[in-house]
């Protein structure tokens, strides 16, 4: 009897750690995830301000929270940079930031001359250097942050 008890502790133990492993590897899958798009988003987004002479205003890149598909990124003249625009991998419960700088730019009579795009991984416990300038730059509830010169 007690031979059973030690070899179903033992399994016990070895699908615990099994299960935290797993979980861990699903976490950090999302977090390259999520970097790899905001990469992406970060390169459609020097494309449109390279055609447009400014970055997009906050009203024309809206992720959704929720899984449904976002829409695309557009210029006024039809250009397509990115559609549709990737949604966060956990969107149950997270989804990307958007940010144009200075806040009032509107693309016409003040240009969009800077931006923050962000989103919270989920490996990171606290908001490092990266994630205190998300926040200064008006992108909430982020760790991770990029803008045009790579990371924030």
């Amino acid at each position: 009897m007690i031979e059973l008890l030690i070899v179903i502790s033992i399994i016990s133990a070895l699908v615990a750690i099994q299960a935290f492993a797993y979980i861990n590897s699903q976490r950090s899958a999302r977090d390259s995830k999520r970097k790899t798009d905001l990469e992406n988003i970060r390169a459609a987004l020097e494309q449109y301000r390279s055609n447009n002479n400014s970055y997009p205003s906050a009203s024309k890149i809206v992720f959704k929270q929720s899984c449904t598909k976002n829409g695309a990124l557009q210029d006024s003249g039809g250009n397509t940079y990115m559609s549709p625009l990737p949604s966060d991998p956990y969107c149950q419960l997270y989804f990307y930031y958007y940010t144009a700088l200075p806040i009032d730019c509107n693309e016409t009579t003040i240009f969009c001359t800077d931006y923050a795009l962000g989103a919270k991984v989920e490996k990171s416990s606290t908001c490092s250097v990266a994630g205190t300038n998300c926040a200064k730059s008006g992108v909430p509830d982020c760790n991770y942050c990029l803008g045009p010169y790579g990371e924030k």
